[in-house]
């Protein structure tokens, strides 16, 4: 349901921005943290103003399967534990002497205690179970700098993320 209606909201702001004139248009960011947390979002400009919209997740060390019930399976072992977190990204920037760009994002998601377990005898039975769920809040601010080519990176920072970097791509 989550992915569904993440899916929607993206389709909605590519449709909108559909205009070719330079003072609309949209784009799409790519950014890695300092937190192992990776990111990508969409966004659409009219005039100087941009509105984002994204998903970030950290990777941090929980295997690719992750469930919320414990599995019924012999010979486990567990290999670790710790914590991760998504998010859903909402942000707004805009565009000073049509270079440096500033964006301010507010983030929300969850953030998920887990405790890995590795099957014995086959590879494909790992997966990492949660064992608590608690509401995951962040706020961020990032600059940038916008080249004619229609590529900006950029730099900031965030607190769940820390050190956030990465690249825009505008069209």
């Amino acid at each position: 349901m989550k992915k569904t209606i993440v899916f929607v909201i993206l389709l909605t702001v590519i449709t909108y921005c559909k205009g070719q004139d330079k003072d609309f248009g949209r784009g799409l960011s790519f950014s890695y943290s300092t937190n192992n947390a990776w990111g990508v979002d969409i966004f659409a400009r009219a005039g100087n103003n941009r509105f984002h919209l994204g998903y970030g997740h950290q990777f941090n060390g929980q295997e690719i399967k992750v469930v919320k019930k414990q599995k019924e399976t012999n010979e486990l072992t567990e290999i670790g534990n710790g914590e991760y977190f998504w998010v859903i990204d909402l942000g707004y920037s805009r565009i000073f002497m049509d270079r440096i760009t500033v964006h301010s994002e507010f983030s929300i998601g969850g953030e998920n205690e887990f405790t890995s377990f590795k099957a014995d005898r086959t590879y494909y039975k790992d997966y990492s179970l949660v064992t608590d769920s608690k509401l995951a809040l962040g706020i961020g601010l990032k600059v940038g700098y916008l080249m004619n080519s229609g590529i900006e990176p950029f730099i900031g920072i965030h607190t769940l993320k820390k050190l956030d970097f990465g690249v825009r791509l505008s069209w």
